[in-house]
Parts: structure tokens; C-alpha cells; sequence
């Protein structure tokens, strides 16, 4: 019985999340009709990195409009297409690139681990902070 009414509310959820995705595309679709004239928004998202999977470079990865930067491994500097070895920060971000069409989104991956390392990876946070500070 209590196995039936946790597969009852999953599915309960996906199909609310379903019908809102699809809510927003609506809302994309009408507004993508009505002209305008608007630059990007820029977002960013300080988490665990991201590492997009071949479809997902297909759907999300078009026109620069995901960026990664590593401020965890220097060794990692020629990885194309970023490291996620928890899955967090890849989730934000195609998340927030499905929802927010209009939008480069840029991915700073400090954190390493899912417990982040406060002494260590703080300072990675502030040389983000620092970037973005003297980028603005």
C-alpha cells in the first residue's frame, strides 16, 4: 500500500512538472512573436561545474551560450566541455537554460565534492567574486 501511494505522488510530480515546462514553452512561444529588442542576460551559477552529456551538449551547448570555467583543477584547463562529479551544477544549468532561452549562461565550478571544503574552496568563491567585479 505505501509502496502504491509513493509511485502514485512521482507520478503525481513529474506530470506537474510536465504541465509547467510546458506552460513555459507556451510563455517563450508568445513572447518570442512579439518584437523586441533585448540583450542577453547573463547568469551564473557557482556549483559543482557541469559535464553535459552528448545530447545534452546538443540541446544546451549552441552558440556559446553555456560557459565553464574551472577554479578547482588547474590540471582540467583543457577540458572542453567542463566536470561535474556530483551533477548539481549540471542540473542548475540546463535547467535554467531551458527556462531562460534568452541567456548566456556562464558555469564557475568551485566546489569539488557534494560536503564543499570550507577552508579551501571559499577562496575560489571570492576569485569568482573577483572576476566578476573587476569584469563588470
Amino acid at each position: 500500500m505505501l509502496c502504491s501511494l509513493k509511485l502514485s505522488l512521482i507520478s503525481h510530480r513529474i506530470k506537474q512538472s510536465s504541465q509547467w515546462f510546458e506552460w513555459m514553452q507556451d510563455v517563450h512561444t508568445r513572447l518570442s512573436t512579439e518584437p523586441r529588442h533585448t540583450e542577453k542576460v547573463k547568469i551564473a551559477v557557482i556549483d559543482t561545474g557541469i559535464e553535459l552529456s552528448e545530447t545534452q551538449r546538443s540541446i544546451y551547448d549552441r552558440d556559446d551560450e553555456m560557459q565553464y570555467k574551472n577554479w578547482v583543477d588547474s590540471d582540467e584547463e583543457g577540458i572542453e566541455h567542463g566536470k561535474d562529479s556530483v551533477g548539481h551544477g549540471t542540473h542548475i544549468a540546463t535547467l535554467l537554460a531551458r527556462i531562460a532561452q534568452n541567456a548566456t549562461i556562464h558555469v564557475a565550478r568551485v566546489f569539488k565534492a557534494r560536503k564543499p571544503n570550507m577552508r579551501t574552496e571559499l577562496k575560489n568563491i571570492a576569485q569568482v567574486n573577483s572576476m566578476n567585479t573587476r569584469n563588470s
